[in-house]
């Protein structure tokens, strides 16, 4: 195995051993011109049902590392109700048997996928769904399993080019057509609509299903979550892993899709939910990030909402038939 020019590098200044122990030391990831090789290309589809393996624990995926969640934007303050609302479909709330479908779009008209991304891809959700364990150990919630399955499809979609406002959001009308078009996009490529595949994992046990896609796109936006259409799936839209992976992000639109708000939209937030994961926005790892006791209320963790200053309404001040999925 050849490895990258960066190495080759090290290796002519410092020597074999020097170069090894400074690479040891600095957490330099080696990375050989395979990895960054894209994946070989498959035809589009492949056709039929997803083989829905979740994915095994990885090594280091612990939940920890360096950084954590940040305020949101002040101008983006104009919410006096933390309003959890978003589950009603197939992913009601983050109890019992949950799975998650970790939808990769591959395309060789966008970037490609590479043994390199594809190691990230699973590592920041190991991260995510680690960090989603530990928490639920200390909100004293015994119930929960959580499996990420991962499906690539490979379809003609290009580079996604979404509009956005001065501060990197998406215009709702633009993410409404884009989740059509990519949900059309997997049906018409595998001929496997993304229904079926989560209700194929509710046939195999799976209390709770959501759906993250993996999007390609032409610049950073920032990621969002829809709520249930018709059908009552939640879905939300995640970035290719680059340079960095953001399991932070991954935990934040995940649990806007079992009912979480965005706390960092509130006029008056509490210091109770300084550090919770959906106070702002949560940029590298999750070491000092939290789920506290709101959005533990929100996805299903706590019987009774806590005691706020800001009004709490939502699907459970406002109890709503769930759909019969």
């Amino acid at each position: 195995m050849r490895i990258s020019t960066l190495i080759l590098a090290l290796l002519v200044t410092f020597g074999a051993g020097g170069c090894q122990a400074c690479v040891e030391a600095s957490g330099i990831e080696v990375i050989s011109e395979e990895d960054a090789i894209p994946l070989p290309a498959l035809p589009i589809g492949p056709r039929g049902m997803p083989p829905l393996v979740p994915l095994a624990p990885k090594a280091g995926a612990d939940g920890a590392g360096v950084s954590s969640c940040s305020d949101g934007d002040a101008r983006e303050r104009d919410h006096a109700a933390y309003v959890a609302e978003r589950n009603r479909g197939l992913s009601r709330r983050m109890r019992g048997k949950v799975g998650i479908i970790d939808l990769r779009i591959a395309s060789a008209a966008a970037e490609p996928w590479t043994p390199l991304l594809v190691r990230r891809a699973d590592l920041e959700a190991a991260n995510a769904r680690a960090f989603i364990l530990q928490a639920a150990v200390r909100s004293q919630v015994t119930d929960l399993s959580l499996d990420i399955v991962p499906w690539t499809v490979t379809t003609d979609l290009a580079r996604i080019d979404l509009p956005t406002d001065a501060r990197g959001r998406a215009d709702w009308g633009a993410v409404d057509a884009l989740r059509a078009r990519v949900l059309d996009t997997v049906r018409s490529a595998t001929g496997v609509s993304v229904v079926q595949a989560a209700r194929a994992l509710k046939a195999k046990g799976y209390a709770e299903v959501a759906v993250m896609v993996r999007l390609p796109t032409t610049r950073i936006i920032r990621e969002f979550a829809t709520a249930s259409d018709a059908a009552g799936l939640e879905v939300a839209f995640v970035q290719q892993p680059g340079q960095r992976m953001e399991p932070g992000t991954y935990v934040h639109e995940l649990l806007h899709l079992f009912g979480a708000d965005d706390l960092y939209r509130l006029h008056d937030r509490d210091a109770r939910d300084e550090g919770d994961v959906m106070g702002g926005p949560c940029r590298g790892a999750l070491q000092r990030a939290t789920i506290a006791d709101a959005t533990a209320w929100a996805i299903g963790w706590r019987d009774a909402p806590p005691e706020r200053l800001y009004a709490i309404g939502g699907r459970r001040a406002h109890a709503q038939k769930p759909l019969d999925l």
